[in-house]
């Protein structure tokens, strides 16, 4: 899958990951659930931040997996400083990280 639908939304998308990386292995519930936490971030990019930009990093160490999702979108810009108490508290995304 190379994100299909954020080209199908005219965002382009950029993936840093390691080149060298040592195998880490993730059982199939937690790869299901990383998955399903990524694609929510990336609709709530399609659906409310208006960017033409997305940036996908993977950092891996023997412990852990880090994914961090950024976007060039606008829509904190026209938030209330309200917002910035509920960024991550979309209940999708939530509840896929309180699964894994």
């Amino acid at each position: 899958m190379r994100w299909y639908f954020l080209k199908s939304a005219g965002i382009r998308c950029r993936i840093d990951a390691p080149i060298h990386v040592q195998p880490y292995a993730l059982d199939a519930e937690t790869r299901h659930n990383l998955f399903l936490a990524v694609k929510e971030a990336l609709t709530n990019v399609i659906k409310h931040a208006h960017a033409t930009e997305v940036q996908i990093s993977f950092g891996i160490t023997p412990h852990s997996l880090t994914i961090t999702i950024k976007d060039n979108g606008q829509w904190l810009r026209n938030q209330s400083q309200h917002a910035e108490g509920r960024i991550l508290s979309g209940h999708g995304i939530k509840r896929h990280g309180k699964q894994t």
